[in-house]
Parts: C-alpha cells; structure tokens; sequence
C-alpha cells in the first residue's frame, strides 16, 4: 500500500476491510456460492497473486487485487469500492500491465454449462450463483501470468488469426560455486531451463546484461553467495533453500513451476549450441586480448580507453 501513487488508487485505501484475505468489504455477506465467496476461497490459496475472475463480459477484481489494477492499469473503480474490471477484449492489455510491473496474475474463466470440456483449465471447478439468480455458473483457473509468460493463451490455440506473441523473459536464478558462478535460465512458454557454470564475474554481468530476466532474481547457495556482485545486481531478488549450486536448476525450475501453477516434471533441460542463445561463454585468450589492448601491454594501446570517452564510468571501462 506504500508503494501507491494514483490518487484514484489512494482513495480506496480506507474502503479495504481485514475480514478476508480479499481485504474486500462484502456487503453481501459470506453466503456460499456467490462470486465474492468463490474470490475469497481462491485468494487463501493464491494470496500472492493478483486474481481476473470472468464475470461475462468483463474480467473482476476485489480488494487489494482491485487497487493494483486501478494503479498499475489505469483503471476505475466501480462504484466508489475496492472493486474494478476490464471488459475481455482488454484482458491481454490490462494483464501485461500488471506483469510489467511485477506482479503475477491468476486468471479464472466461467466453465458453462457443467459438462462441458474443460481442456487446458486447472484446479478444482468452484460452482458460483449467477447474478439474478438464474443458474450456477462454474469457474476455474485458467492461467497464472507473470513477467516469464505474459501471454494469455485460452482459446487461442485453435484459432485462425495470428497471436500477437514474442518471446517472454526467462526466469534467472544465480549461486556461487568453488570454481565459479552457476547461472539458470528458466523459459516457462517452452518448459526449458539452460545452465551456465564455472562463470566468472565478468562472463555472469555479460550474461545478465544480454539476456533480461523477469523478476526476482532468484539466489541459491550461501548468504554471501552473491556479495561480489551484490553491488550491480537487481534490487529485486529472493532467496532459495538450497545451499549447493550443483542443485539449483531444479530448485529453480520447482519454484518458477510453482509460481505459474504448472508441473516441474514437465520442465526440460535445453540442449546446449555451439551458437545462439544458449551458448557458452567464450573466453578470451590471454595473448589474444594482449594483443588487441584488452590486457596492457607494451606498445599496444588500452582498447577500452581509446574506445570510450574519458568521461566513460568506470563499469562501463570493465
């Protein structure tokens, strides 16, 4: 709530109620199958994430979850209340707000009638009153969003016009080994994750500046694991229970799994390339770089410095 900015967003702060973990005043009470229920049961599962319920044709959010859609998308609140929505064909828009931010964002759509398919939907089928009383309509969870898979994919899959897609960031969780850095990169769209080890310092800051990861940088190893680098490295980081770099691709993979609601099992270990994105550092050789002016020697100018102007900070001279 500190990290509020919108005036729009502020002024709901004061309509929050501690009653559930919605933080959402339900002046309609906790009677069973209405859609705040069915919110509220959800978020005791999935308290760190911010829940879209479809609601026909919009996509809603409660409480706390509707002051970050209100801040971060730009939203208005309904009625004066914690309580906003996008119409669906704003979904993709509004959710890449949030993950752009982020945040991660548990989206849920209307299973109508009761037997019909439910191909691709997760987690237990919750029955909600529809409004006016005229029927049951079912819910479940479609897809968890987050900065490493951004792209909403239902109904999508069969359809016939071009999905507006690119390549999501990975996932990057870092520990620090006896003979040098252990970096993971983990993509959730192709259920991949590539290992980098026996890095250096400067081969991990090269590798972290040329491929962007989603947030948090995940750390594994010892508490000072990372306390070389902790200087340049995101703000935004969190920590693993696993001590031995030699375990923290699949620590990495189990947490990134359990983030999106998907199966680790599925994850698979991307085959390594001589080239492209998942190939390895290649070292510089030390006469090669004597030669260039990488490494000083005589008669040979310092390549950096004849480079780079002289006002040039010293990280970029590294």
């Amino acid at each position: 709530l500190e990290a509020l900015t919108r005036p729009a967003a502020l002024s709901l702060v004061s309509a929050l109620s501690p009653n559930n973990p919605l933080l959402f005043e339900n002046r309609a009470g906790n009677r069973e199958g209405t859609l705040v229920a069915f919110a509220v049961a959800e978020k005791e599962v999935h308290a760190d994430k911010v829940l879209l319920i479809r609601c026909g044709d919009f996509y809603e959010a409660y409480g706390l979850d509707a002051l970050l859609l209100v801040e971060h998308a730009g939203l208005n609140p309904m009625a004066g209340r914690a309580r906003a929505g996008c119409p669906v064909a704003n979904l993709q828009a509004t959710a890449d707000c949030l993950t752009s931010a982020g945040l991660t964002v548990a989206v849920y759509e209307e299973v109508e009638p009761a037997r019909q398919a439910t191909v691709g939907l997760k987690g237990p089928v919750r029955r909600v009153a529809a409004a006016g009383g005229k029927g049951i309509k079912e819910r479940r969870l479609s897809q968890v969003l987050s900065a490493g898979s951004p792209t909403y994919l239902h109904d999508r899959c069969l359809s016939p016009h071009p999905i507006d897609y690119s390549a999501p960031r990975p996932y990057a969780a870092l520990a620090k080994a006896a003979d040098g850095y252990t970096l993971v990169h983990v993509f959730v769209d192709e259920r991949t994750y590539h290992v980098h080890r026996r890095l250096s310092l400067p081969a991990l800051r090269s590798l972290l500046a040329a491929r962007p990861h989603a947030p948090p940088l995940l750390l594994g190893g010892s508490a000072d694991a990372a306390s070389s680098a902790a200087s340049w490295l995101p703000a935004e980081r969190r920590r693993l229970a696993v001590k031995s770099a030699s375990r923290l691709a699949a620590a990495a993979v189990a947490h990134v799994a359990a983030e999106v609601q998907l199966d680790a099992a599925t994850f698979s270990a991307a085959p390594s390339s001589p080239a492209g994105r998942h190939a390895p550092p290649r070292p510089v050789y030390v006469t090669t770089a004597s030669q260039v002016g990488l490494l000083p020697a005589a008669g040979i100018p310092d390549l950096p410095r004849a480079l780079l102007p002289r006002t040039a900070p010293a990280e970029s001279v590294e």
